[in-house]
């Protein structure tokens, strides 16, 4: 803890103190010594100049909009529609079912990011596109679990579960290279 109180700043790559530049000919313009432009500075500094590389940005992006659509309609699933295990109550529910989408959401952060890596390492798509997509696929396993329901397919949750590891890989790939611009 001293040195953060009496200890000096540290700079990684950069100019602490640049050099006073005093006022010379025109009122209008500062010129620097030599009437020479100033020069940068570096690169910057800051904790917060982190650069995502494009297929972990759409891999984040991707299951925020996963994890907000799900979150959002598992709590108006038990609230407004009243489906939930009466066992557990409407907090217990809604609960678990959180918890579950926060599952979803890790897996397709992970799938997401390797698929897109591997299968289209090329390509940039912005965080709109990336982030409706997320949203597509929660809309998709919705539709995809009701029908395999109507259908009466014999061991479903496990075909949901498979789609829920496996399909945002592929929504992910299908959606950078259809909508992703080359970055090389």
């Amino acid at each position: 803890m001293p040195s953060v109180l009496h200890g000096g700043l540290t700079i990684v790559r950069g100019v602490r103190d640049a050099p006073v530049v005093s006022r010379r000919g025109r009122l209008g313009r500062v010129c620097a010594r030599d009437a020479h432009p100033a020069w940068s500075s570096g690169p910057s500094t800051s904790p917060l100049a982190v650069v995502v590389k494009p297929f972990a940005r759409f891999a984040l992006y991707f299951a925020g909009g996963l994890l907000a659509s799900a979150l959002l309609l598992s709590t108006l699933s038990v609230y407004a529609f009243d489906q939930y295990e009466p066992a557990w109550g409407r907090g217990g529910s809604v609960q678990v079912e959180w918890w579950i989408s926060c599952g979803a959401a890790i897996c397709a952060l992970f799938s997401v990011g390797v698929a897109v890596r591997w299968l289209a390492p090329a390509r940039s798509v912005g965080s709109t596109a990336a982030f409706v997509s997320g949203v597509a696929f929660v809309f998709l396993t919705i539709a995809t679990s009701w029908l395999l329901t109507q259908l009466q397919v014999p061991d479903s949750r496990s075909l949901v579960l498979l789609w829920i590891l496996l399909g945002p890989a592929f929504l992910g790939v299908a959606v950078a290279r259809a909508l992703g611009r080359s970055t090389a």
